[in-house]
C-alpha cells in the first residue's frame, strides 16, 4: 500500500516535471538556466525513484518468507565484501527508505525549479550563457542517484544469487545424505 502512494505521488511529479520541460514558455532557451536544471534534476530523480521502487516491490513480491528472514538476520553474508560500514539489517532499512527520498529530493528540485521561475522568468543568464554551472547542477544529483540505483540492485541481485545458491547446496546435501542412508543396510 505505501509503495502504491509512493509510485503515484513519483509519477505525479515526474508528469509535472515533463510537463514543465516540455513547455517553451517555462523551460525553454531563453529561461534562467536554474529553471531548466531543477525541472531537469526533479524529472530524473523521480523516473529513479520510480524504477526503485517498481523493482522493489517486484523483487519483494517474489520473496519467500525464508529470504525476508535471511535479509532481517543479517545471513546475508554477501554483504560483507560489499557493504563493509553498514549492517545487513541497516542496509535493508535504507532500500526501504531510499524511495521517500528520491520523492523528496525531486520534489525539492520542482519547488525550487517553480520558485526560481516565479522570480526571475524570462530574465537571467540562459542554459547557454551557464552550459557548464547547468550540466554540474543537473548531472551531480541525478549521477547519485542513478549510483545508488545501480548498486542497490547489484546487491539485491548478489543477495538472491547468494541465497540461491546456499538453498541449492541445501538441497544437493539433502540428497546425498538420503542416497547415503539408502546405501547403507
Amino acid at each position: 500500500m505505501e509503495w502504491d502512494r509512493l509510485s503515484t505521488a513519483m509519477s505525479v511529479i515526474t508528469a509535472t516535471s515533463a510537463a514543465a520541460l516540455a513547455i517553451p514558455g517555462l523551460a525553454g532557451p531563453g529561461t534562467y538556466w536554474v529553471i531548466s536544471s531543477c525541472f531537469c534534476v526533479a524529472l530524473g530523480l523521480s523516473l529513479e525513484g520510480l524504477m526503485l521502487v517498481t523493482y522493489v516491490s517486484l523483487i519483494s513480491a517474489g520473496a519467500s518468507d525464508e529470504i525476508i528472514g535471511f535479509l532481517a538476520t543479517g545471513d546475508a553474508y554477501v554483504y560483507s565484501y560489499l557493504l563493509r560500514l553498514v549492517s545487513p539489517q541497516m542496509f535493508a532499512a535504507i532500500v526501504m527508505a531510499l524511495p521517500a527520498a528520491f520523492i523528496s529530493y525531486s520534489s525539492l528540485f520542482l519547488l525550487v525549479g517553480t520558485f526560481f521561475m516565479v522570480i526571475h522568468g524570462q530574465t537571467g543568464s540562459t542554459v547557454e550563457s551557464k552550459e557548464r554551472s547547468f550540466s554540474i547542477l543537473s548531472l551531480v544529483p541525478l549521477s547519485l542517484g542513478a549510483l545508488v540505483l545501480v548498486f542497490v540492485v547489484l546487491t539485491c541481485e548478489a543477495v538472491l544469487w547468494n541465497h540461491t545458491r546456499e538453498q541449492e547446496r541445501r538441497a544437493r546435501d539433502a540428497v546425498e545424505l538420503k542416497q547415503e542412508d539408502e546405501a547403507e543396510p
